[in-house]
């Protein structure tokens, strides 16, 4: 039997195609039992995927935020440009009026 460490390493599609497996390899309609084991596994399994699914979602929640930092950055260092552009205008402009 795998340890949940092994699953974690697994990618979901690995993860769902497991559960998919467990959920039609069939349950024995006579052993209970047989029945309860199957269902701890694929909840087991099923565990593993959401911890996954959520490692994944929190790695791209982290690319995100740097993208977002990043393009407030870029935006910051726009608006300042734009701000000395601007004011040498009005600096040559009313210069020349008077």
């Amino acid at each position: 039997m795998e340890s949940p460490s092994d699953d974690l390493r697994k990618s979901t599609e690995e993860l769902l195609a497991e559960l998919h497996e467990l959920s039609v390899s069939g349950a024995s309609p006579t052993n209970p039992a047989f029945n309860t084991l199957l269902g701890l596994r694929a909840m087991r399994k099923f565990a593993c995927v959401l911890t996954v699914l959520g490692r994944q979602a929190d790695e791209q929640t982290r690319r995100i935020v740097k993208l977002t930092w990043g393009l407030f950055w870029v935006t910051l260092l726009l608006a300042i440009i734009a701000a000395g552009q601007i004011a040498i205008m009005l600096v040559e402009h009313f210069g020349k009026a008077h």
